[in-house]
C-alpha cells in the first residue's frame, strides 16, 4: 500500500509541473525588476538621509540659510590652509591663534557667500573671457604698457 501512495504522489508532482510560458518568465522577471528597485530604492533614499546628516555636522554655521561647510578647495579651506600662523599654532599648542585662523577662515567663507548672492541677485555675471583678460592684463603676463607679452611670461616661467 505504501508503493502505491508513493506512486500516487510522484505521479501527482509529476503533472503539476507546467512549461514555461512567455507569460510566466516575463511576469517573474518583471517581479525580480521591482524586488531590487524597492531594496536599491530603500537603500538611496538611507544614503541621502546619512548624507543629509554629515552635511549639516559638518556646518560651521549659516549665512542666509546656506549651510557654510569646511570643504576641500572653498574659500574657508583656501583660506585656512594658506595661514602661515596655522601649523606653527598646532604644533606649539597656541590655541588662541589656532581658533583665531579658524575664525578668519570662516569669516572669508562668510563674506564670499554675501557678496556671490548680492551678484546673483543683481544679475552680475563674469564670462569666460573676462576672467582670461583679467589674468592676461594681471601684471605678470604683461608689459610695462599693459599689454599681452610672451617675454614676460618667459621670463616668469624660468
Amino acid at each position: 500500500m505504501a508503493d502505491k501512495n508513493l506512486k500516487a504522489v510522484e505521479s501527482k508532482s509529476k503533472t503539476k509541473k507546467e512549461p514555461f510560458s512567455f507569460k510566466k518568465v516575463l511576469t517573474i522577471v518583471i517581479i525580480a525588476i521591482l524586488a531590487v528597485l524597492m531594496l536599491g530604492g530603500i537603500y538611496y533614499i538611507v544614503l541621502l538621509f546619512q548624507q543629509s546628516r554629515a552635511e549639516n555636522m559638518n556646518a560651521w554655521g549659516t549665512y542666509d540659510g546656506e549651510p557654510i561647510l569646511l570643504e576641500s578647495n572653498n574659500v574657508f579651506y583656501n583660506t585656512l590652509v594658506n595661514d602661515s600662523d596655522l601649523q606653527t599654532a598646532f604644533l606649539n599648542g597656541d590655541y588662541n591663534t589656532l581658533l583665531s585662523s579658524y575664525y578668519t577662515a570662516y569669516q572669508a567663507q562668510v563674506v564670499y557667500t554675501a557678496v556671490s548672492k548680492e551678484a546673483k541677485q543683481a544679475g552680475i555675471l563674469t564670462t569666460q573671457n573676462l576672467v582670461n583678460d583679467m589674468i592676461l592684463t594681471a601684471g605678470v603676463f604683461s608689459d610695462e604698457n599693459g599689454n599681452y607679452s610672451r617675454e614676460a611670461l618667459s621670463q616668469f616661467i624660468q
